[in-house]
């Protein structure tokens, strides 16, 4: 079977492209499953269910503490939780904002030759000292080039704020990062609400090359997320009579294992018209230009702007829009590179160990410890008592006390060893390995 990466779509109409994409969904699956288990369990253990985890070979989800009681108890410490938030903290403890610093105009323009600037002329007539015009050009066209900075500025600044970026979407980044090796953030303009927006998106909604240091070196970028029914077909730039075929199909997401994830947190979604979901593909591909999709681009009305300084032979980018099976948007548009970027801690593979990940292994060997401390904490008030072979007797608690029936011999109460300063020293090591 050939590779979906490598298959040319210049040639597909919009209902073969779909297919690719599906395909191309199928086979980044596939590639990234035991990346997925692994954020799989890493999203629950960050959640505080440091024994819930997936079956390697059953893909069952198994939960070790389902069977905790007060003698035996499973103890989870939320020491890996709490240090990626330092991490995150500390990454956002700077007050960053946006700069926006003026083009640099070139004073060669203007000296005509001279190497110094220019001096103030002497008028001829008057005799009186006049500023030279090629330096109040020169100042003019720096004043123009700090102007448009600062207006540039302020806006950039003010979406910073109306995105909450600072406030909201960083620190989301930074944590779906910690938990699933990348995270990515897409801008785009919203024809429905008529807006540009912003959305992080973790992991298992992108779809792509894994194993590129780039997400721009991927052949395709796709990203799969739930959409109300209402709002797809509000969207005026789907074909009307396509958005006729689609039907709600009420999932949480195009990954089988996140799936499986949310479905365990939030339940089954139920199927009311109000809230019925559609999984919405919006992938974005990259063709080279050649007659085939040349003549596609020269049909749309935005034809001169994605040619511009383009030609037959370099590459272009393919946009397209389905649900279901069923294409809804099918363009070429000029854009240079994908709408999307990505956070990693570290450079290198786009999926890679997540930070979150060196941390539990110790953090799983402190919650062993302190589960076993409990345990003995537990036990300790009822003591130890000892019993003669082939005697009977019952042992109960009452307001009053303790009462102890027996037949013949009286059973014997002794004390607990205590615990050794050991078991607080390993607690601490551990702790100091996390931190």
């Amino acid at each position: 079977m050939a590779d979906p990466r490598y298959e040319d779509t210049t040639t597909q109409d919009s209902r073969a492209v779909v297919e690719t994409i599906e395909s191309l969904k199928k086979m980044v699956d596939a590639q990234r499953r035991d990346f997925a288990r692994r954020w799989y369990d890493n999203n629950f253990f960050d959640d505080g269910f440091h024994y819930r985890f997936i079956h390697r070979t059953t893909d069952r989800i198994v939960d070790l503490s389902t069977k905790d009681v007060v003698f035996e108890p499973k103890r989870a410490i939320p020491k890996a939780s709490r240090q990626i938030r330092g991490v995150a903290n500390l990454l956002l403890s700077f007050d960053w904002h946006p700069v926006v610093y003026p083009h640099r105009v070139n004073k060669s323009r203007f000296l005509k030759g001279r190497m110094d600037f220019l001096p103030d002329l002497q008028d001829p007539e008057t005799g009186e000292m006049v500023p030279n015009p090629d330096r109040l050009e020169y100042e003019m066209f720096r004043k123009i080039v700090a102007e448009e900075a600062k207006k540039k500025g302020y806006w950039l600044e003010d979406q910073w704020r109306e995105q909450q970026l600072f406030e909201d979407k960083l620190p989301l980044m930074l944590l779906l990062a910690a938990k699933n090796s990348a995270s990515f953030i897409q801008c785009w303009w919203d024809d429905v609400e008529e807006e540009i927006c912003t959305q992080v998106y973790d992991a298992f909604d992108i779809y792509l090359v894994g194993s590129y240091t780039d997400i721009q070196q991927s052949p395709f970028i796709g990203k799969v997320i739930p959409k109300t029914i209402r709002e797809i077909k509000a969207n005026e730039n789907f074909d009307e009579e396509q958005l006729g075929k689609i039907s709600p199909d009420n999932k949480f997401a195009g990954s089988e294992i996140k799936e499986a994830y949310l479905d365990s947190r939030f339940g089954g979604m139920t199927g009311s018209d109000a809230s019925a979901t559609l999984l919405l593909n919006e992938f974005f591909l990259k063709e080279t230009i050649n007659s085939e999709n040349l003549a596609k681009i020269s049909k749309q009305e935005n034809s001169d702007d994605i040619m511009e300084e383009r030609e037959e032979g370099d590459t272009v980018i393919r946009h397209v829009f389905s649900a279901g099976g069923v294409w809804l948007k099918d363009e070429y548009t000029a854009l240079k590179k994908y709408p999307f970027v990505d956070y990693r801690f570290e450079p290198g593979p786009i999926y890679q160990v997540p930070l979150i990940e060196r941390f539990i292994p110790s953090n799983k060997s402190l919650d062993s410890v302190v589960s076993k401390v409990e345990r003995y904490i537990g036990t300790s008030p009822l003591g130890v008592w000892t019993q003669r072979k082939g005697e009977d007797f019952k042992l109960t608690n009452v307001a009053g006390g303790q009462v102890v029936k027996y037949k013949t011999t009286p059973p014997q109460s002794q004390s607990l060893a205590p615990l050794g300063g050991f078991v607080f020293s390993m607690m601490q090591l551990l702790e100091s390995f996390i931190e």
